[in-house]
């Protein structure tokens, strides 16, 4: 098109055209796609789910699509979150496993018992292979869009990902925590309410637990550290931000009480949002000192630059290392 020598206005036009056309036929693919994922049959939507997550990659590579796959994926969104949380909705969890209420069959959840709410769906049974499929879907739809981090934060989805922590097999457990991370980015109220579901906590335990495999181990330990170093403090301004944990204080030394340390006031005419992510990242701090001990929460809050070209390296090295604390401390 460059080369017909178009008037500026025009290509623009043009291109927007392009744009929504592709846009359509990329949605018309998803939602085929999406309706193959309301099948009976759990491999069904296994396969379907995984032909989402790959059609999404190949869009986003292709340089004629990617512009896009946001539109189109904001057609079909309101049907493929609402079947991504009924997944997760009837999948079964340490918490849906647990001791059942009078009158409700053993080793199903009051969700499954009485169908998802609002949608009057009988209960299916829904394998892990199939989550880490959905959950690889939601995790991209994230990180591509707001409208998808702020709805599944409405939907729920923070607390039903957590619940799969801690009995998951190693690739389900590695994509909760990454679809945790996803709806977390950018988003101040995610980040509350992962707080106020005491995720870190729950997060930390999994990384105690001697049974968590190594992998959901060094795949937590990651996901901590750029939850605290990175994500958290990305939300606040630089001078919001609460000075940096103290290193372990020496036998006979005094220190001040860490409640108060942690927690710092909120200035006057501080948003009050800004003040709960205040809070949330502090108590955040203070859960990984009680939980793994002040020297493992001070290899865990070294911040990684992301845009040097060892980062990866350099996480996985500190997953190693704060794996093996741990295991010599249990």
């Amino acid at each position: 098109m460059d080369g017909l020598d178009l008037p500026p206005s025009l290509i623009d036009v043009l291109d927007g055209l392009h744009r929504e056309t592709t846009g359509l036929a990329i949605a018309s693919s998803l939602r085929r796609l999406l309706q193959q994922a309301q099948s009976p049959l759990s491999l069904v939507r296994r396969d379907a789910y995984g032909s989402l997550a790959t059609s999404l990659d190949a869009y986003l590579s292709d340089p004629a699509r990617a512009a896009a796959v946001l539109p189109a994926l904001g057609r079909v969104w309101p049907e493929l979150l609402q079947s991504i949380a009924m997944g997760l909705r009837q999948a079964p969890s340490t918490r849906s496993t647990t001791a059942s209420p009078r009158g409700q069959p053993s080793g199903s959840s009051p969700l499954q018992a009485a169908g998802v709410a609002g949608g009057g769906t009988s209960y299916r049974a829904v394998t892990t292979a199939e989550l880490s499929s959905m959950v690889l879907v939601l995790e991209l739809a994230c990180l591509l869009a707001l409208q998808a981090r702020q709805s599944s934060l409405e939907a729920g989805l923070l607390p039903l990902l957590l619940a799969q922590l801690p009995a998951a097999p190693p690739d389900l457990a590695c994509a909760c925590l990454d679809a945790c991370l996803a709806i977390q980015l950018r988003s101040p109220a995610a980040f509350v309410s992962f707080s106020g579901q005491q995720g870190v906590q729950q997060v930390c335990r999994l990384m105690r637990d001697g049974a968590t495999p190594e992998p959901v181990r060094a795949h937590a330990v990651q996901f901590l550290n750029l939850l605290l170093t990175q994500l958290v403090p990305d939300l606040l301004p630089p001078d919001a931000l609460p000075p940096p944990s103290p290193s372990p204080a020496t036998p006979g030394a005094s220190a001040p009480t860490p409640r108060a340390r942690l927690r710092p006031a909120p200035t006057e005419g501080q948003p009050e949002q800004q003040a709960a992510v205040i809070a949330g990242l502090a108590g955040a701090k203070e859960a990984v000192a009680e939980i793994l001990g002040r020297e493992a929460r001070a290899m865990l809050l070294r911040r990684v630059s992301l845009a040097d070209g060892t980062a990866e390296q350099k996480l996985g090295q500190l997953s190693n290392a704060l794996t093996l604390f741990i295991e010599s401390d249990a």
